[in-house]
């Protein structure tokens, strides 16, 4: 794993003090997603859904991203390659943060994301997936059962392809 590559010290801190008691048994591979709290997008459809469920169907991958992490704001690309590469194979990409919108625009507005990019403006998504270090990736199958809790840049198309077909990966 690439340790030296995960902005931990700030966002394990931030996550612990803002977790609440008992999110110690939420976002487990294996289990139900729970919710995504999207306050607005700033890029997707214009009938981009803002509830999981209505994702129901397609592989959706969330990306949580902090603008202050480096590896997060580098991992724009990467994303985007694997949404060009499986956006029509049933995956849909979501990329999420709790950053102010003008932040936002300006990260990408320097890197253009082909993701739906989205804003949960009270980081409630990520306490509820129990983000505890930035970046990291949660693939969520069809039914809605999460299969994968990554950092971003370990994932390829290949992976994606073969977790849709086979199980869960850590």
């Amino acid at each position: 794993m690439k340790l030296a590559n995960r902005c931990t010290t700030a966002g394990l801190l931030a996550a612990l003090l803002a977790t609440p008691l008992g999110a110690q048994n939420r976002a487990r591979v294996g289990e139900p997603a729970p919710a995504l709290t999207i306050t607005e997008y700033l890029s997707a459809p214009d009938d981009a859904p803002r509830d999981l469920r209505e994702l129901r169907g397609r592989w959706v991958v969330v990306d949580f991203l902090a603008s202050w992490c480096g590896p997060c704001v580098a991992g724009i690309a990467h994303m985007n390659r694997l949404a060009d590469a499986l956006t029509d194979h049933g995956f849909t990409f979501i990329t999420l943060s709790a950053d102010p919108r003008g932040t936002l625009e300006r990260v990408f507005g320097r890197r253009p994301s082909r993701t739906w990019v989205a804003r949960d403006r009270r980081g409630a998504t990520a306490r509820r997936y129990r983000i505890a270090a930035y970046p990291k990736a949660v693939g969520v199958d069809p039914r809605g059962i999460i299969r994968a809790r990554v950092d971003p840049d370990d994932l390829t198309a290949s992976d994606l392809v073969e977790l849709a077909g086979n199980g869960e990966r850590h």
